[in-house]
């Protein structure tokens, strides 16, 4: 196996690999709905963050590291969601 069929197969397992993360973590934040460990400014840079990443790897023509960039930033969106709902719920009751 070449050089680059190997490092082409370890961007393949380490996309996998941190898809399933990503899974993994939107699934116990779906179930619990707990939100307690993440904050809306830490929240809103990795946002940031990804959709410059995400911004880089299509311009690049790197479709691996846009899944990934493209599934964080669903999740991100998902627990800024949940963090504003969680905010508005306090608002309301005082």
């Amino acid at each position: 196996m070449s050089n680059k069929n190997l490092v082409e197969h370890l961007a393949i397992v380490a996309t996998v690999v941190g898809l399933i993360k990503i899974g993994v973590t939107f699934k116990n934040i779906h179930r619990k709905k707990e939100v307690r460990s993440y904050n809306v400014s830490s929240t809103s840079l990795g946002l940031a963050t990804s959709g410059i990443w995400l911004w880089y790897d299509l311009s690049k023509g790197l479709k691996l590291g846009a899944a990934t960039a493209g599934a964080t930033i669903c999740l991100d969106l998902y627990i800024l969601h949940l963090l504003l709902q969680e905010h508005r719920r306090k608002d309301k009751r005082g």
